[in-house]
């Protein structure tokens, strides 16, 4: 048991360049894409974290920015604080500025424990000193052929297949 959720951390670092805006007639306006990092790079990091805090949006501090030297329209920075009716806050940091693309970084504070996600690896650090990790290759395969991206993806189609509601969390 970690206890109750007080603070959650999330960080999508990638890079993308105008050779990836070009690849796809969609990708470099808001009227074809939606968005930009947000909803094409970093939306399953920004799910989870609303997952995982276990309650309502209260409020929403937030930038969008472009920063980059790309020719693209869209976004390619995003940065907030989420605040969660539970009092439990949330940190996120988009960008698609990075020189490349590192792993994916979810933490998650609660009253007991800490929660480090890294790379499809999982270390959970009670406050009494015990350590348990995962390296989720014994997860869930749900794509025959061709991987899931990521090891979040594998997580969310396991319980889309076995939680009709979407009451249970796996991990």
């Amino acid at each position: 048991d970690t206890g109750a959720v007080k603070f959650l951390r999330g960080e999508v670092c990638w890079h993308r360049n105008d050779a990836y805006y070009a690849s796809g007639d969609w990708r470099a306006a808001y009227k074809t894409a939606g968005g930009g990092v947000i909803i094409n790079q970093a939306i399953h990091t920004l799910d989870l974290i609303r997952y995982f805090a276990g309650a309502p949006v209260e409020s929403v501090r937030a930038t969008v920015s472009h920063h980059g030297d790309t020719a693209a329209e869209v976004e390619d920075t995003a940065e907030g604080v989420i605040r969660f009716e539970n009092g439990a806050r949330g940190l996120f940091y988009f960008t698609i500025n990075n020189d490349c693309d590192e792993a994916i970084r979810l933490d998650i504070h609660c009253e007991k424990a800490r929660i480090e996600s890294r790379a499809g690896s999982c270390t959970i650090t009670y406050t009494d000193g015990r350590t348990v990790k995962a390296d989720g290759k014994d997860g869930p395969q749900f794509c025959g052929e061709k991987k899931c991206y990521g090891s979040s993806h594998t997580v969310q189609i396991y319980d889309f297949y076995h939680d009709e509601d979407g009451s249970r969390a796996r991990w």
